[in-house]
């Protein structure tokens, strides 16, 4: 798929992070497009298997600082969004609303997506507040072709839950010199903000 165009194929460390798994390398970002999102792909998947299947994620509010040896870019955004789909091919309307962070990095000359990580903080069903919705962690495992080459903690710190406070993860970058001096600043951030 062209979206696949869009990553730092050929620079090592390329990866995807979802709250629940990380796909690690070229074959891992591959894996996560044509085997895990493989299912929504129209050219791919028969019509009728993709009725009312609905998936979109909007992007917000984006906050993006180059690194001042220009080599990389840190950045956040805000994604308000709607699914429809659910794994066992039944639907159901659901508000989900996540944060981005994304490290990209210039590969033969074009900047590319170097590292992708989605952070979760709610989904529930549309007709539902998300204070009132009693979140079930989902516990799965995928079959190889779709499959993360690391599995997460299911129940994140920063997921949106009624008792505990909202922490600021993914923090925003700060202005920085190199792409270390950036993931070093954000860890220290994210880091303090979970441990309120």
């Amino acid at each position: 798929p062209i979206c696949l165009r869009l990553f730092a194929m050929d620079t090592p460390g390329v990866s995807i992070e979802m709250d629940w798994g990380i796909y690690e390398g070229a074959e891992g970002v591959r894996r996560f497009f044509l085997g895990y999102h493989g299912g929504h792909e129209a050219t791919r998947v028969p019509a009728e298997k993709r009725l009312g299947d609905l998936h979109l994620h909007t992007q917000t509010t984006q906050i993006i600082e180059v690194a001042d040896d220009l080599k990389t870019t840190s950045g956040v955004s805000l994604s308000p969004g709607i699914e429809t789909g659910e794994p066992d091919g039944s639907l159901s309307a659901n508000w989900i609303w996540n944060k981005y962070s994304f490290d990209c990095i210039k590969e033969n000359g074009e900047w590319k997506i170097w590292h992708l990580r989605t952070y979760n903080l709610f989904l529930c069903p549309y007709h539902e507040s998300w204070v009132e919705h009693k979140a079930e962690v989902r516990i799965f495992s995928l079959p190889p072709e779709a499959a993360p080459d690391r599995y997460l903690d299911p129940n994140p710190k920063w997921r949106y839950a009624i008792n505990q406070p909202i922490v600021n993860v993914p923090a925003p970058p700060e202005p920085h010199s190199t792409y270390a001096e950036s993931r070093a600043m954000i860890e220290k951030a994210e880091s303090e903000s979970m441990n309120l």
